[in-house]
């Protein structure tokens, strides 16, 4: 069952599915980051929360040790978010 769960997490496609897909963070958050202008995600998965702050204009980098997970992060930044972006790194 471990080694399941571990492949469906490594899955990029599946994790969505499983987890949701890219909703609005909460106002309160988006109001402090917005103060720093910047926000730095670990373990950012498929940028869930990367990718929405990337569209209200904050510079964001999303690390992780995924690389499918980042592959699918930027495939879906470049659609969403251009032409602010977010920063993607892998973390081996």
């Amino acid at each position: 069952m471990e080694s399941q769960v571990d492949a469906d997490y490594l899955d990029a496609e599946r994790y969505d599915q499983y987890y949701g897909s890219y909703a609005e963070p909460h106002e309160w958050l988006v109001e402090k980051l917005l103060e720093r202008n910047s926000a730095l995600e670990l373990a950012c998965g498929t940028g869930r929360l990367a990718i929405p702050l990337a569209q209200r204009g904050l510079s964001v980098t999303g690390i992780d040790f995924s690389s499918a997970m980042l592959d699918l992060a930027r495939k879906v930044d470049t659609v969403r978010t251009a032409p602010f972006g977010a920063r993607w790194s892998l973390c081996a």
